[in-house]
């Protein structure tokens, strides 16, 4: 949101939040009559919300925006390298972080060109060849790369996608989420952030705990019980008044992974009861 903030202020664009149905969480008709309204320059989509590990219908989404000609950018950080169905049609953009789904360091990014849409170079400087030449390279991917690349966190980014080629992590978080999720409806206490159909997020949920604020449940799991969740609105600004999880100071996010397991979840499950 913080880059669409700065071209708001820079070149004047307009940005308009495509609306959702608050009980399924389904992207709602009258987005196709914005679309058919204001005739989109570009959509972006997360392939899964990091707040509710919800996955959003892009597939759907990005159709309907190439009859507007739009450019369609997925954003991919939540579920690149595990989650197989992420769709190219119809993508001109695929951006990931290789510190969330793909399992490796901090420190290494990247994105994929799959349409014809043309970048500008936003960053200048050299990487040690073409030296002579005071431009940057016309070739990929030297043309959009400046500087010296973090070569330890491409080497472990390397090293977790053979890894992730013959591990079945989508089906480990699947179980897991599903197993969490009926452990925490058992709680009166507690409030799960998920549509009708539970099912549809993977990987993490969002909670809160009545009586509390989310940092002050994110403390106590901490310091008593050696428990780690993140809390607060985790780079998300928008969603919080769709969930409407603002009167708690976000939320409380319990993420998974292949690593954890269900006796993981008992713990923290013993640990929430304690609240």
């Amino acid at each position: 949101m913080r880059p669409l903030a700065y071209l708001r202020e820079k070149y004047q664009i307009n940005i308009i939040t495509l609306p959702f149905d608050k009980n399924t969480w389904e992207i709602n008709e009258e987005a196709w009559n914005l679309f058919a309204i204001k005739k989109p320059k570009c959509i972006i989509c997360s392939s899964k919300s990091n707040v509710t590990g919800y996955k959003l219908p892009t597939k759907k989404i990005f159709e309907e925006a190439k009859k507007y000609k739009a450019i369609t950018l997925l954003d991919a950080s939540q579920s690149f390298g595990v989650d197989k169905s992420i769709t190219k049609e119809n993508t001109d953009f695929i951006v990931f972080a290789g510190h969330k789904s793909l399992y490796a360091s901090f420190g290494v990014a990247g994105f994929i060109k799959l349409g014809n849409t043309p970048l500008k170079i936003t960053q200048f400087g050299g990487t040690g060849s073409d030296s002579l030449n005071l431009d940057m390279p016309s070739e990929l991917p030297a043309k959009y790369e400046a500087g010296s690349k973090n070569i330890i966190a491409i080497l472990g980014l390397h090293e977790s996608i053979q890894w992730l080629a013959k591990t079945n992590v989508h089906e480990k978080e699947e179980e897991l989420t599903n197993y969490l999720y009926t452990k925490l409806k058992e709680l009166p206490k507690v409030v799960i952030y998920t549509p009708s159909d539970f099912q549809k997020c993977v990987g993490l949920l969002s909670i809160n705990v009545i009586g509390y604020k989310s940092d002050e449940v994110g403390s106590i799991l901490d310091e008593e019980f050696d428990i780690a969740v993140r809390t607060g609105y985790h780079c998300a600004p928008l969603i919080h008044d769709f969930i409407g999880s603002k009167e708690y100071n976000g939320t409380v996010r319990i993420s998974l992974n292949y690593f954890n397991t269900k006796e993981d979840i008992d713990t923290l499950i013993e640990a929430i009861k304690s609240l």
